[in-house]
C-alpha cells in the first residue's frame, strides 16, 4: 500500500474545511473513498488530485 489513508478529520485538517463538507462529498461519491467496516477514509493521492485538479461539485449536489 503506497498511499496513506486519511480519515475524515485529517482531510479536513489539511484543507482547512469542515468535516460535514467532506462528509456531504463522500455521500454524494464526490471523491473516491474507501470503507473499512464503518470507518471512511480517502487515499491521501485522491485528496492531492482532488485539490490539484480543483475539482467542484455542483452546489445543489450538496444540498440534496
Amino acid at each position: 500500500m503506497s498511499s496513506r489513508l486519511l480519515s475524515l478529520p485529517e482531510v479536513a485538517d489539511r484543507t482547512s474545511t469542515s468535516v460535514a463538507f467532506w462528509r456531504k462529498l463522500v455521500y454524494r461519491r464526490g471523491i473516491p473513498f474507501v470503507r473499512i467496516g464503518r470507518l471512511v477514509r480517502v487515499r491521501e493521492e485522491d485528496l492531492e488530485a482532488y485539490v490539484r485538479l480543483g475539482l467542484r461539485v455542483p452546489r445543489n449536489k450538496l444540498n440534496d
